[in-house]
């Protein structure tokens, strides 16, 4: 015969020790629920904190990289205004080497009265006594200066005090340098 007070202590035993496990096993999912909940709370606090810190780096980096796009505007200013102070400043120099090619190239039996020297234009005007002279003087100029052309060439045959002499005006473009 079946001892039914044992089968039920024995069942009663089981659930006990069930509902034991089960207690304990509400009690880890919920504990584990936590330690999860903690850990994301932590880290979301680093994260903000971090992000916290980035925002003030940038507030104190914003400032200094508005200075460096100013300086690096400022310094292509000045660049730019170096470039023409020196153009400024080589100006004078080719006009003097114009200066020194005229008077080397011209020859004896030619008198200037007027000589412009103008950024893109030099002018010149006078006498002669041969076209040979003239045409030998300009291919001379316009081969020793730079970039240089004949735009307007005006010749006249013209009698001074009973001699008889070629008046000239001559233009002739450069190019400035660079």
């Amino acid at each position: 015969m079946l001892d039914l007070s044992r089968e039920f202590k024995r069942e009663e035993q089981k659930l006990r020790i069930q509902s034991l496990l089960q207690t304990l096993l509400v009690i880890v999912f919920i504990s584990t629920g936590f330690a999860n909940y903690y850990i994301f709370w932590l880290r979301q606090n680093i994260v903000q904190s971090e992000i916290k810190s980035i925002d003030e780096q940038l507030t104190v980096l914003l400032p200094i990289e508005e200075r460096i796009n100013n300086k690096s505007i400022q310094l292509n200013r000045l660049i730019v205004d170096r470039k023409e102070m020196e153009m400024k400043l080589n100006a004078p120099r080719s006009n003097l080497d114009l200066i020194r090619n005229i008077s080397i190239y011209a020859p004896s039996e030619l008198w200037l009265t007027n000589v412009s020297i103008s950024s893109p234009l030099i002018t010149l005007d006078g006498y002669s006594i041969s076209i040979k002279a003239i045409k030998n003087f300009v291919q001379a100029l316009l081969d020793n200066t730079l970039d240089s052309s004949l735009v307007k060439s005006n010749i006249q045959r013209v009698k001074l005090e009973e001699t008889e002499c070629y008046n000239f005006h001559i233009e002739i473009s450069r190019v400035r340098e660079k």
